[in-house]
């Protein structure tokens, strides 16, 4: 199941960044009105947190064998 959602996402991803520059290449020679982005994405994008960024920088390193030298949280 968890691998179902990994791969959902990732299709979105992809389906995302195509929709961003098909966009972009069609708005930038026209100028005048266009539908907003928003509505040509699956879902609006998050940003990651500096926890979220170091508990995934966390589990890359313990996945390759490595060891996590810093502050413990």
């Amino acid at each position: 199941m968890r691998q179902m959602k990994a791969r959902i996402a990732e299709l979105e991803r992809e389906h995302n960044d195509r929709a961003w520059l098909a966009w972009h290449t069609a708005a930038l020679p026209r100028s005048k009105k266009f539908p907003a982005l928003k509505k040509l994405m699956i879902r609006e994008r998050h940003t990651q947190t500096a926890e979220q960024m170091l508990a995934v920088a966390k589990q890359w390193t313990a996945a390759l064998g490595g060891e996590f030298k810093g502050k413990p949280n």
